[in-house]
């Protein structure tokens, strides 16, 4: 698996899909197919806002999209980001599309490709997927409960934003999300990997991580696959502990290149949360963890 190259599926459903798209030219020899879904109503209410870089949107998107891959397709489509694993099923057994994709949604950061032996084989399997909570399975942090945050079942538990379906092994009968994971779990179809690989907002930094807990926390984060704040780091202001908890730094290289496509406020806000993340806590990570 380690010299395969990686289909890649974009959801374009806000701006900050080029950020997303600048992170994966430095790997364009490594992916196979790339293909961005722009959900319609977003043409639509960003055609009545004003500037250029909301105007021209689908244009836009198909410019930079061009730039990382020459023969990647752009479609536009009805695309509820609420059901993204059954309908990513659904889009990709509608285009005819085989082998591995990794599907990732506007605003994430894609720091390493899949394969070189980061993720398990999937020939086999339907699904691979992290959990949207850290430390749901170590007793000794099981913080969860005493916060009173509800006991999901397994399938409750995956983080949708960002995971990697084989189109292979997509079912005839495409079932709502929760539904299509649990059939993969009883299929033998389903694979887990480190919550770390697809890593976005963790519920307890803000609440309850100590503070060597939350250097850990961005340490293993700055490996990751695909990284997801941006409903973080396009903030005004964030929080200390958000600082030193998410590696958002993994933004810096790539916002910069992102002026006429993002609107400025927000490019601005990005870099200088990224920078202050930055200073905040990359020494202390690499010294501690």
């Amino acid at each position: 698996m380690a010299k395969e190259k990686f289909n890649v599926l974009l959801i374009a459903s806000h701006h900050g899909l080029f950020v997303t798209l600048k992170s994966l030219e430095q790997f364009k020899k490594k992916i196979g197919e790339l293909i961005v879904v722009i959900p319609d109503d977003k043409i639509e209410k960003y055609s009545k806002m004003d500037g250029d870089e909301f105007q021209n949107y689908r244009e836009l998107v198909v410019k930079e999209t061009k730039k990382v891959k020459k023969s990647a397709r752009i479609f536009t489509a009805s695309f509820d980001v609420h059901r993204r694993v059954s309908q990513t099923a659904e889009f990709l057994s509608e285009i005819d599309a085989h082998g591995i994709w990794l599907q990732v949604c506007a605003g994430s950061i894609v720091n390493k490709m899949p394969g070189d032996n980061v993720i398990p084989d999937m020939k086999e399997r339907l699904l691979l997927m992290s959990s949207i909570r850290c430390y749901d399975g170590n007793r000794k942090l099981d913080m969860y409960m005493m916060l009173q945050q509800p006991n999901y079942a397994v399938y409750e538990k995956q983080n949708s934003q960002s995971f990697i379906i084989n189109a292979d092994n997509i079912p005839a009968t495409i079932l709502p999300d929760m539904f299509l994971i649990k059939e993969a779990i009883g299929r033998n179809q389903f694979q887990t990997i480190s919550p770390h690989a697809f890593s976005s907002q963790e519920e307890l930094v803000e609440f309850a991580f100590g503070g060597k807990q939350l250097i850990d926390h961005a340490w293993r984060a700055s490996k990751c696959i695909v990284a997801d704040y941006w409903s973080v780091v396009m903030q005004a202001k964030i929080k200390i502990e958000e600082l030193y908890g998410y590696p958002l730094e993994l933004y810096l290289p790539h916002i910069e290149n992102c002026h006429g496509l993002i609107p400025a406020v927000t490019i601005q806000r990005i870099i200088n949360n990224a920078t202050e993340a930055k200073d905040y806590s990359l020494a202390f990570r690499s010294a501690l963890s």
